[in-house]
């Protein structure tokens, strides 16, 4: 048999919400953010350039 890669780029094998939303929220924490997760989870699917925009405002409306 010849070797094989499976990728599952949209998330149709394997559902990997959770572990998306937690590597953003793990990623934020290390700068001192930490979002509700929620926030995130209900932003999966979006290019990082669309995620970040509004939980942007979110930290910022949280700083000040």
């Amino acid at each position: 048999m010849a070797p094989t890669a499976l990728f599952d780029v949209d998330g149709t094998l394997l559902d990997t919400n959770y572990l998306h939303t937690l590597a953003w929220a793990e990623a934020l924490a290390q700068y001192g953010h930490t979002p509700a997760m929620a926030r995130f989870h209900s932003s999966i699917g979006m290019g990082g350039d669309q995620l970040l925009g509004p939980v942007a405002k979110v930290l910022v409306k949280a700083i000040h």
